[in-house]
């Protein structure tokens, strides 16, 4: 599964910016555009002139967490939400410190312009040495038709010049001391050219998997809304079924009730029913002593059985919680 520690896009993109600066020497770039805590005043001056378009508030993206650190803002701590003014994701405070004409950017979009600017800076440089590699190749084509011509003219004024001669071997050796000069240069610079051109495309790579880096996240960040939104549904579901259980179990208290009050008003008729039969039975007696005896064994007979029956009957309304709260078990 995703894990927000595993996301640490701001801190990787901010070392490899540190370790394209520091290779950078004195006659290439100035060591003050290395991208460090210690020096981002003063990189983020330099932005202050940059031409940056900039999005409205109603193209803001509201996510549940940090684009770059993954990091949630509901957590406990009250992280705060900002929203960059040139994508519009939704950042913590850590990861938007910069900014842009004024603009709270992230670090994400800061570095894409920061690469940005030093990759035109640095062209514009390449092509400032290719303007002066040709400018000393073209003297080094002047000096050589200098000699040429100075070579010419020794052997034209050979016999007769020779102090001429000799002023004109020191201008040929001065010459060809500056060709030589010119040539040193020429090779430096080809080779500080050399240099730059395979910097520009580490640069270029560099840029590409920070940004294949970016689409990685994004994806990440998408199946853990997918996610999240598959487990909301699945609670709600859960909840469905809770309420519809409630309302069977509801349904099933109700129906226990009224067969509780049908069983005491048969058992209250029953008891009626027996005081009747007594009554009669007492009548019978006073008419007749004979009956009387087989009436009162009959009427005991019924006592017992009444008795008994009241009996069963409290037994079953105590015993009747507990299959109640058994059945509740297993509903």
């Amino acid at each position: 599964m995703f894990s927000p520690t595993n996301l640490s896009p701001r801190n990787n993109g901010i070392q490899d910016l540190q370790d394209r600066s520091s290779i950078s020497n004195n006659d290439d770039f100035d060591n003050s555009d290395s991208f460090s805590e210690g020096t981002a005043t003063m990189v983020t001056q330099k932005f202050l002139k940059a031409e940056v378009s900039f999005i409205s508030k109603s193209e803001y993206e509201n996510l549940e967490n940090c684009l770059i650190c993954n990091i949630s803002f509901e957590t406990f701590g009250g992280v705060s939400q900002h929203h960059c003014r040139v994508c519009g994701a939704s950042v913590c405070g850590p990861c938007s410190r910069r900014q842009i004409n004024s603009n709270r950017v992230c670090d994400l979009c800061f570095l894409r312009c920061f690469i940005k600017k030093t990759e035109q800076r640095r062209k514009d440089q390449l092509n400032t040495k290719k303007n002066t590699i040709t400018q000393l190749k073209q003297s080094q084509e002047v000096l050589k038709k200098e000699i040429l011509q100075v070579q010419k003219d020794i052997n034209d004024i050979k016999d007769n010049k020779f102090k001429e001669i000799d002023e004109l071997k020191k201008t040929l050796q001065s010459k060809k001391e500056e060709l030589d000069q010119i040539t040193k240069d020429v090779s430096q610079h080809e080779e500080m050219l050399s240099k730059a051109e395979i910097q520009m495309r580490e640069e270029k790579q560099r840029q590409q998997d920070l940004e294949k880096q970016q689409i990685g996240y994004e994806s990440q960040l998408k199946g853990i809304i997918v996610e999240l939104e598959q487990k909301k549904k699945i609670i709600e579901q859960k909840q469905v079924q809770v309420r519809n259980l409630m309302e069977q179990k509801s349904k099933l208290t109700n129906t226990k009730s009224f067969l509780n009050y049908k069983n005491q008003n048969e058992a209250y008729n029953e008891t009626d029913e027996e005081n009747e039969d007594e009554n009669n039975q007492e009548e019978s007696v006073n008419h007749d002593n004979n009956e009387q005896k087989e009436n009162n064994q009959s009427t005991n007979h019924y006592h017992k059985s009444s008795i008994v029956k009241r009996k069963n009957y409290e037994l079953n309304e105590k015993q009747q919680p507990n299959n109640d709260k058994c059945y509740c078990q297993i509903f």
